[in-house]
């Protein structure tokens, strides 16, 4: 079960286009049940946002990411995504910093289920 685990740290009015760009397993090697999880570190002000695609689908539109203290993903209350997709779906996690004047450290983890 391979599972992705990157921190996105952003300034002001930042944007990274993709989380886990270059990881390898951005693209499914087979059908695979897909679960995003994200939460914000309390101790960084700025409002972070997220929006996960699967290929070409929006799985979720931008969102305001949950802040709390700094403990790690919590899997009972920071999951946002839980989809399947197919071999060779890419997976965007974009992580943008909407409040203009703090910055947003966001901790990501995306596990991949094999179903097949």
């Amino acid at each position: 079960m391979p599972t992705i685990k990157v921190r996105s740290a952003l300034l002001a009015s930042g944007v990274n286009a993709n989380t886990i760009q270059g990881n390898q397993f951005e693209f499914l090697a087979r059908p695979s049940r897909v679960q995003v999880y994200a939460r914000q570190d309390s101790a960084t002000t700025g409002v972070g946002e997220i929006e996960v695609f699967l290929s070409q689908t929006l799985e979720l539109p931008q969102a305001r990411v949950t802040a709390t203290a700094p403990a790690g993903i919590n899997v009972n209350t920071d999951l946002l995504v839980d989809t399947f997709g197919d071999m060779g779906d890419r997976i965007v996690v974009r992580h943008v910093e909407t409040g203009g004047a703090q910055p947003s450290d966001v901790d990501i983890m995306v596990v991949i289920v094999p179903v097949a």
